[in-house]
This record gives C-alpha cells, sequence and structure tokens, in this order.
C-alpha cells in the first residue's frame, strides 16, 4: 500500500511537470524539430553515460568495502543500474533494490548496504547544494531572474514556509517524529523482555539497524581518500558532458554559443529535478532543463523542450536496454528477480 502511494504521488508530480512543460507549445511543432535533427551523437553518449555509471559503482566499492570481503565490480555495477531502472517506476525504491540486490550476491547485510547507499546519496546530496550555490552567486545574479527560473509560485511558496508559523510547525514536527521513534525504542525494550517472541524481533530490529549505521558510517572507515574525491569529480563532470554532447545537434553552440559551461549549467539545475520525488526525473527534469535553457540563454522554447524531451528520452532507453543484459553478464545468464520482491 505503501509503494502504490508512493507510485501515485510520483506519477502526480510528473503529470504535473509535463503539464507545465507542453501547456503553453504546439507539441506538433518539437516532433518536427525532434524528426529534423541529427543523432550522430549518441554513440559518445552511450560511450559517456555508462562510463559515468561504472564510475559511481567505482566509488560505491569504496565505500562497502570491508576487510575480509571483497566485491566484485560486476556486481556493483549492476546493482547501480539496476537501481536507475526500478527508479522509473517507482521513485526511490531503486536504492533499496540495488542494496537488496548486492545483498544477495555477497556477504553483507541488506541494512548494511543500503546504509552505504544512504550515504552516497547525502554526499552527492552536498556536492549539488555546492554546485546549485556556484550557479546562484555567480551566474545567476538577480532575484528577478531566479523568479523566472524556478517560478513565482515557488518563490511564494518558499517565502510563506520562511513565516514563523510554518518553521515552528517543522520544528514541531520534528520533535514530535524524534519523539516517537523513542518510544518506539522504549516499547521494544518492554516488549523484548516480556516475550521470546518480542526478544526475537527486538534483536532483528536492533541488528538491522547497527548495520545500517555502520554502512552510513562507512566514509570514516575509508582508506583510500584521492580515489573517492577523483570518482565524484569523474562523476559529476560525465554528466555534464552528457548535457553537452547532444548541444551541437541542436545548434545550442553554434546559433547560441552555448559552451561546456552552459551544458555544466544545465546539468546542475536539472539535477534538482531528477532529485524531486518523479519516477526517473520525468516531468521535472523536462521543466528544470526547458526552464534553464528559455531563461537563462534565451533558446526558443520548442528547441528547450525538444532537448529536454531527447536527452530524457535517450537516457531511458540506455537504462532499459543496458541494465538487463548487464545483470546477466553478472548472473551468469540466469535471471532471478527475487531481488525485487523482497524490495517492495
Amino acid at each position: 500500500m505503501r509503494k502504490a502511494a508512493k507510485f501515485s504521488a510520483g506519477l502526480l508530480i510528473a503529470v504535473f511537470f509535463l503539464w507545465l512543460v507542453i501547456r503553453n507549445i504546439d507539441i506538433r511543432e518539437v516532433i518536427a524539430y525532434m524528426q529534423g535533427i541529427s543523432y550522430w551523437w549518441l554513440a559518445p553518449y552511450t560511450i559517456v553515460a555508462i562510463l559515468s555509471h561504472y564510475i559511481r559503482s567505482e566509488r560505491w566499492r569504496l565505500l562497502v568495502k570491508r576487510q575480509g570481503i571483497e566485491h566484485q565490480r560486476n556486481t556493483l555495477f549492476a546493482g547501480v543500474m539496476v537501481g536507475y531502472l526500478i527508479n522509473y517506476a517507482v521513485p526511490r525504491l531503486g536504492e533499496v533494490s540495488r542494496s537488496v540486490y548486492v545483498a544477495q550476491k555477497t556477504e553483507m547485510s541488506t541494512s548494511d548496504v543500503l546504509g552505504t547507499v544512504v550515504l552516497e546519496r547525502v554526499i552527492d546530496f552536498a556536492c549539488m547544494l555546492v554546485l546549485v550555490g556556484w550557479v546562484v552567486v555567480y551566474i545567476v545574479t538577480d532575484m528577478a531572474t531566479l523568479q523566472r527560473l524556478f517560478g513565482e509560485e515557488t518563490f511564494a511558496y518558499l517565502n510563506w514556509l520562511g513565516e514563523w508559523q510554518q518553521l515552528f510547525g517543522l520544528i514541531l514536527l520534528a520533535i514530535t517524529g524524534l519523539l516517537l521513534i523513542y518510544l518506539g525504542y522504549l516499547a521494544i525494550k518492554v516488549w523484548r523482555k516480556k516475550s521470546e517472541t518480542g526478544r526475537r524481533i527486538a534483536e532483528r530490529i536492533e541488528g538491522a539497524l547497527k548495520n545500517f549505521i555502520y554502512g552510513l558510517t562507512a566514509i570514516f572507515r575509508m582508506k583510500n581518500w584521492p580515489a573517492f574525491v577523483i570518482s565524484t569529480i569523474l562523476i559529476w563532470l560525465g554528466y555534464a558532458l552528457m548535457a553537452y554532447i547532444p548541444f551541437t545537434a541542436f545548434g545550442l553552440t553554434t546559433e547560441y554559443g552555448l559552451g561546456f559551461t552552459q551544458a555544466l549549467v544545465v546539468m546542475i539545475i536539472s539535477a534538482i529535478g531528477v532529485a524531486l520525488p518523479s519516477p526517473g526525473g520525468v516531468g521535472t527534469y523536462h521543466w528544470f532543463v526547458t526552464q534553464t535553457l528559455v531563461v537563462l540563454y534565451s533558446v526558443p522554447v520548442t528547441i528547450g523542450i525538444a532537448y529536454a524531451f531527447v536527452t530524457h528520452a535517450v537516457m531511458m532507453i540506455l537504462v532499459v536496454v543496458f541494465t538487463p543484459i548487464i545483470v546477466l553478464l553478472n548472473t551468469g545468464g540466469k535471471i532471478n528477480l527475487s531481488f525485487i520482491r523482497r524490495s517492495l
């Protein structure tokens, strides 16, 4: 039921942002434009995309590697791709699915692996905040442009959240959540003492929580920091290249003078859309990319929308096509989808 509600909420978000994108344009013009562009860039784009995902799995390996346990690179790479694929169906379920998949292939517990995935997402979120701050300070220099970029409704909502009544409510909600967690902890302790069933369940919960925290704090035990930092830079560089490579096909380099710096900005702002709970960034990616190209660089809205739809579709096709191949190579041609059932 919870997964169904999550899927429904993600679908509503996707539909809403897609409506924002296409509400004032003639979609036939966009389709006609997409049919006329060259697709020579698909080969280098595919290479960069797959390589970026592989580097992500290598960085992840630095977090999950423990003494006495060597994780195969192909297992972690397959896990990363599985996560991307599942996220196209249910937002954020991919993180759980790839944790379950890798846990089945290794000696680690699912909660341990999930802790490293959460840690990885926290690191990526921190990197995204730094990059967004760079865009706001050095690229977008006035509030009017920010309002046009993110929408006046968004700014109105943020101003509403900034009022003391809403801030007080959020703080109260956070305190209530922590209090409920503490009361649940006390209830488990009491149950543990009163029955054998309670003891077994309490031990399982405590063990899972311990493993999760162990995975979440993996960064403090990591020894190869240079490799971790370099791989993080390469991941974001790969994402920027994936935004830049299609520029030539859409005439953005020749007709509008956009270069790698502008592609970096498009990538950073589109990352905000991908971070929102929409299935595979559907709708949210399209809206943020279109807004960036139209508002910041005066690209015609038809070209901006076409760029967003084509690049998103290409990435989705790559994930859908390559993930089963990578999983089959990792499993020796055997198909085992039990990790999906365990993720639900």
